[in-house]
């Protein structure tokens, strides 16, 4: 991973600081048990995408996501199998 100081990221076009991003937590469901650890949370539009692994609870917290409006996907053993537009 690219590790950045503060000069070089204020530099960086489009960097938006980890204080300005938003996180997303919950609870994927519509699945059997058996496979709540076996979901991948994906959330994207035209500039960003971000991913996230289900415990095995299928609960899951977001990476620090940007400012925007995004479609959510579940995956299920990377099939996708749900999808939120935003």
């Amino acid at each position: 991973m690219l590790e950045l100081d503060a000069d070089a990221r204020n530099r960086v076009e489009g960097y938006v600081p980890e204080a300005s991003r938003g996180r997303v937590s919950g609870t994927a469901s519509g699945v059997d048990s058996a496979y709540s650890s076996l979901l991948t949370i994906g959330w994207s539009n035209a500039d960003n995408e971000y991913w996230v692994r289900t415990d095995e609870s299928g609960a899951f917290t977001s990476p620090y996501i940007k400012p925007g409006t995004y479609d959510m996907t579940r995956e299920t053993l990377s099939y996708p199998d749900a999808l939120t537009r935003g």
